[in-house]
Order: structure tokens, then C-alpha cells, then sequence
């Protein structure tokens, strides 16, 4: 792979979990001595001016993208999958950077047919232009392995490294049986997130008496009122605390 590469990840206006992703990236390809530039819409919004170095940003533009076109290309978000499948064109060797679990769209397609057919020109994209393939889990990749069979073979269908193993000794704390367990969530409070799921999880690990536990739940979003209702309804709000959107993620 070549030492330069490209991050393109458009943006959100506002940090979240997936920038936070796009900072990790960065952060471990430059120190691991790529060269590396991230690419957004606006380099002067605020989250982005914050964590990336001014050097390293460009600002989007097909231009810009022909420019670059040595470069290894990582994508991110659907938009710039897009805009990346038609840098692939300008000899780009494009990386999607595929987040969601095929079986997640297989879900929400049989809901809707607008779902499905973004699903099937989202395939069809890394089957026609996708040099490789990085997901979050050995799961995912035999998934993907499988419906992009003989377009991307499963050896350039990556697993990011979980750079949360815990050690012996945490696992030795948390399965101690008399500690109270804390369980924390950190993330949007939006619908994809799925929490009104694991509010019911909660409510059923009290009914089977599981051992104590607290949930801490970090993030803001436009589901946060249904979200304390529900809360409210299962008689978890003794237990479950809504902390607001938290920067340091180190204090959490």
C-alpha cells in the first residue's frame, strides 16, 4: 500500500463517535510514519480545526481528489463513498471504511424499498470500484466476504484492530460477583444507535435478577425526552443516568 493516503470523510458539523473514529485513524497512520491528509468540506469548522493539524487538511473538491489520486483513498460516510468510487476512476486505490454489519441493512431494507435499493448501489460501488474493504468485526467480514463474493476477496476485506482488549486483570474486576457492575454508553441519542433496545435488555436482566449494575449513557441527540420516558416506564431510572456529551473520553 502506498505510504501516502487520503482520509475523505466530508463531515458532520458537530464531533461525535465517527469523527472520533476518522481522529483515531489519523493519529495511529501518522504515527506509524504514513503520510497522511484528511479531507473535509469545511476545514475551518470548529471539531476540525480542534484536532487535526492545519497542514495535514485539504478542503473537498474533485479537483483536489485528481490531485491526490496516488494516494490511498479512505472513505467514510456514504456521501464521500460516492464521491470516492469516482475518484477510483482517476486511479485512486479506494479503501471504504465500512462501519455497519451487512445484516443491520438487511434489516431495515425489508422496511424499506428506498433502503434496499441504497444498499444494492452501495454493493454494487465496492463490487465495481472498491480496492479493499475495512470493517469492525471478524463477523462483518465473512458477511461482506460472502455478498461481494469474487469482486473483493475476503483477504482484502480488513478487521480493525480492537484497540480495547481488556487485560487479565480487568476481566478479573468485572467478573467479580460481588461488585456492582458499570455498564457505560457513549454515542448519539439517535434511532441507528438502537438504545430503546438496550433499555429493554436492562429491564430484562433485572427480571432474571443479574447482578447489580448502573448504566451511564454519554451523548446528546433528538431522541433524549423519549428516551428518559422509556426510562421512566421500565422503572430504570434508579439505575440508568443520562451524562451529557463528554469530550474527555479518558475521564469516562
Amino acid at each position: 500500500m502506498s505510504h501516502q493516503i487520503l482520509l475523505l470523510f466530508r463531515s458532520l458539523k458537530s464531533s461525535g463517535g465517527a469523527e472520533d473514529q476518522v481522529v483515531l485513524h489519523f493519529e495511529a497512520l501518522a504515527n506509524a510514519g504514513f503520510d497522511v491528509l484528511i479531507m473535509v468540506d469545511d476545514p475551518a469548522v470548529a471539531w476540525v480545526v480542534e484536532r487535526f493539524p492545519a497542514t495535514n487538511l485539504v478542503k473537498f473538491s474533485y479537483r483536489t481528489l485528481f490531485k491526490h489520486r496516488k494516494r490511498a483513498l479512505i472513505s467514510y460516510l456514504v456521501h464521500d463513498h460516492v464521491s470516492a468510487a469516482v475518484a477510483s476512476i482517476f486511479g485512486c486505490k479506494w479503501i471504504p471504511y465500512e462501519q455497519t454489519h451487512p445484516n443491520y441493512y438487511a434489516d431495515i431494507a425489508r422496511r424499506s424499498w428506498r433502503a434496499w435499493l441504497k444498499h444494492k448501489i452501495q454493493q454494487r460501488f465496492y463490487m465495481l470500484f472498491a480496492d479493499k474493504l475495512i470493517v469492525q468485526t471478524t463477523s462483518a467480514q465473512s458477511a461482506w466476504a460472502e455478498i461481494l463474493d469474487g469482486h473483493v476477496q475476503q483477504n482484502k476485506i480488513r478487521v480493525l484492530p480492537n484497540i480495547f482488549m481488556p487485560s487479565a486483570a480487568l476481566k478479573d474486576y468485572i467478573t467479580q460477583p460481588s461488585r456492582t457492575k458499570r455498564i457505560v454508553m457513549v454515542g448519539r441519542l439517535i434511532d441507528i444507535k438502537d438504545y430503546e433496545l438496550s433499555l429493554k435488555v436492562f429491564f430484562a436482566m433485572r427480571e432474571v435478577n443479574a447482578p447489580e449494575f448502573t448504566v451511564d449513557i454519554y451523548g446528546v441527540g433528538p431522541l433524549a425526552s423519549n428516551l428518559a420516558v422509556a426510562v421512566k416506564k421500565l422503572d430504570l431510572a434508579d439505575i440508568v443516568v443520562f451524562r451529557q456529551f463528554e469530550r474527555d473520553k479518558k475521564s469516562i
